[in-house]
């Protein structure tokens, strides 16, 4: 994923996935793009008003929006939601 077009697309991707899921997670190893990601995903959250929260947890990056079922779930159930796909 080079550069922030691919950091752009990730972020697309992402905000879509967490749009109809309520989360969602991918393996970024490069801090920078994982930085540029997340700030992607902010940008996308405000045009959109849609209320999310980003973290970076080890080489993943992680969105969820603020209304998802995900933060009533108890640790076990919210860990495998959190798990990127393979």
């Amino acid at each position: 994923m080079p550069g922030a077009d691919g950091a752009r697309r990730l972020a697309e991707t992402m905000f879509a996935e967490a749009l109809a899921a309520g989360q969602s997670t991918r393996a970024v190893a490069d801090d920078a793009v994982a930085d540029e990601v997340r700030q992607a995903l902010r940008d996308l959250g405000r045009t959109a008003d849609v209320r999310l929260r980003t973290a970076r947890m080890n080489d993943l990056v992680v969105v969820a929006r603020l209304d998802a079922a995900i933060w009533t779930d108890d640790t076990a159930t919210m860990r495998a939601k959190l798990t990127p796909p393979s």
